[in-house]
């Protein structure tokens, strides 16, 4: 019924890190997102031609390069927070499917869940959900067979 060693391991803290990382990329998004559409707003008014006085057009230019700079710092900030919670998401999707093996059998071993995961750009994303499924569900069993004895 088991594979591996029987020793568990704590995962608790690498799932709680990724979803810390995931969280704080939604939010760095919606951010990025919400400079972007001043970006836009604000360089379609100054294409317009509406602008005739030089220091209003001054004034706009001001406030683009303000929403510009730190959309482009957002940018940055959001590819380090991306590889991060993707490292942490990888770590824990290992440890929770070499910990369910040791309690019972899996369809994916732990390297394949990786592989499949990361590796097939698009596609892994699809296993994820294949993945997480198997997870839960033996995660059930195994909490069922505890309640039964």
């Amino acid at each position: 019924m088991s594979s591996g060693s029987v020793r568990l391991e704590d995962n608790s803290r690498r799932g709680a890190r990724a979803m810390f990382f995931l969280k704080f990329l939604y939010i760095i998004i919606v951010v990025f997102l919400v400079l972007c559409n001043t970006v836009i707003q604000v360089t379609g008014y100054m294409a317009s031609g509406a602008v005739t006085d030089a220091d209003t057009a001054r004034h706009l230019y001001y406030l683009f390069l303000a929403a510009l700079v730190p959309m482009i710092g957002t940018m940055a900030v959001c590819f380090v927070v991306f590889w991060l919670f993707f490292v942490y998401w990888i770590l824990w999707l290992y440890r929770a499917i070499r910990n369910l093996r040791c309690l019972t059998t899996t369809t994916f071993s732990p390297n394949v869940a990786v592989v499949c995961s990361v590796l097939l750009p698009y596609i892994g994303h699809i296993f994820d959900v294949f993945i997480l499924r198997e997870i839960e569900k033996a995660a059930r069993e195994i909490q069922e067979a505890k309640f039964d004895e």
